[in-house]
């Protein structure tokens, strides 16, 4: 299959930016000084050459499918052996990972409980500084215990080193593209592989969010194979290690495919039985685990807000519990009405992935804290669907300017408070909103079960 001039052209220009950009990383070229902004036109250029390659025919991806995976893993491993930029979370994972190992939980006590203590880590001195790169050292770990299990792992192999912390990201990464390749074909597949945003925010800056995705795709995997007892096991996992991930749950639950050997009962309960079971492999790791962090993650979903949509705009005519309601009352609404036209809705297995797609992005638009990386979990349900959803991953690449802080635009840092961080100029969340809503009701239209 040969491609004309302009495919050619914006080919080979996505892989060459791409490659430089990782290799200018791995040197340090590009790195914090150069400015925030910088950073996000070349990612935003990147994008923009990674967005004609979807015009490229399947087939042309089926013959050069070994080249282009062995070119997304060189990419990603330079990715990897680079600095994080303008992301400081990795330092809470080295730090919990490298507790678990000495046998102590990291939900026990915040960071700032050692501040001063020796706990003989293998390499003190490094151990000490990571200990002080940790944001809000006040609190204790807040995630689950599947993620860090993780840590703990890459902690016994590689103690103390985010590069292989985030190299490791790289398993879970070729199972869910061998998933996709499986599920739908090679394009969608490679298209997945080759994602900017993927690459930024995972083996750039480190975020665990491919592991959840890993265990989401599987059981989708597993789900059309009809293993539907181990699906269900999985999604439990899945939910165990993103609570938010709940929102999939009508897909499995009601999907019209489903075996009538497996009733409702059955699929409650190997979903709890995933769910639970990393807490029991976790605490044959490690004791005194409390409630696991439970507690805090409420008190964060509760005290937080960063670079939220609805919410936000809700928040200004109540206050943050009542918009909080608001928001949940939405959500629920929107998945009881799915329950209630689930024969309709997941009829069709395209439809069903098309709605886990939007339930999930629904999610993120009623939460309070959005993240720029939660919306890559929303990468997998786009490129099963593809063409349908079209140019719908641009969704993906919007939250991208949440990094726009007040604290990285050096905007009244004199003035900032213990979470500066979290200060987002006004303008951005509304670009964000407006953006984000025009593209996903322009597509509204192809979820089946808002049509006729």
């Amino acid at each position: 299959m040969k491609l004309n001039l302009t495919q050619n052209l914006f080919l080979f220009s996505y892989c060459i930016s791409l490659l430089l950009i990782s290799i200018f990383c791995f040197f340090e070229i590009i790195n914090v000084q150069s400015g925030i902004i910088f950073f996000l036109m070349i990612l935003f250029m990147i994008c923009f050459l990674y967005s004609f390659l979807f015009s490229i025919n399947k087939n042309f991806f089926e013959k050069y499918f070994f080249f282009l995976v062995i070119f997304g893993v060189i990419v990603k491993l330079f990715f990897s052996f680079s600095n994080p930029l303008w992301e400081d979370d990795w330092a809470r994972y080295l730090w919990e990972g490298n507790l678990i190992k000495l046998g102590i939980s990291p939900y026990k006590h915040p960071p700032e409980f050692y501040f001063g203590k020796n706990f003989h880590f293998q390499n003190d001195f490094q151990s000490i500084e990571i200990l002080s790169r940790i944001n809000h050292p006040d609190w204790s770990a807040i995630y689950s215990p599947i993620i860090e299990f993780y840590f703990y792992v890459t902690a016994i192999f590689f103690p103390l080193s985010i590069s292989f912390l985030k190299a490791g990201y790289v398993i879970f990464d070729l199972a869910i593209f061998l998933m996709i390749k499986k599920i739908g074909n090679s394009k969608k597949a490679i298209l997945y592989f080759l994602f900017p945003v993927i690459m930024k925010e995972t083996y750039l800056n480190g975020h665990f969010e491919i592991i959840c995705i890993f265990f989401i795709v599987t059981a989708i995997f597993l789900f059309k194979k009809k293993w539907y007892k181990f699906s269900f096991f999985i999604l439990g996992i899945a939910i165990h290690s993103k609570i938010f991930l709940f929102v999939l749950l009508p897909y499995f639950l009601f999907h019209n495919s489903h075996s009538k050997k497996l009733n409702m009962f059955y699929k409650l309960f190997f979903i709890l039985f995933g769910f639970v079971f990393p807490y029991f492999l976790f605490h044959l790791i490690v004791q005194e685990n409390g409630n696991f962090g439970i507690d805090k993650i409420l008190l964060f979903a509760k005290e937080f807000e960063f670079n939220s949509l609805f919410f936000h705009y809700i928040k200004i005519f109540s206050n943050h519990k009542i918009a909080g309601v608001i928001c949940y009352s939405i959500l629920f609404c929107f998945l009881f009405y799915s329950v209630i036209h689930s024969k309709r809705i997941f009829t069709h297995k395209q439809n069903g992935t098309i709605w886990m797609f939007y339930s999930f992005l629904i999610y993120l638009q009623l939460s309070s804290i959005v993240n720029p990386w939660y919306f890559l979990i929303l990468t997998p349900f786009y490129f099963l669907t593809y063409p349908t959803l079209k140019f719908s991953w641009i969704i993906i690449l919007i939250p991208q300017l949440a990094y726009l802080t007040n604290l990285n635009l050096g905007i009244n840092l004199n003035n900032s408070s213990e979470f500066g961080f979290y200060n987002l100029p006004e303008e951005i969340i509304y670009i964000e909103f407006i953006s984000i809503l025009i593209i996903e009701l322009c597509y509204l239209k192809k979820c089946y079960f808002l049509s006729n």
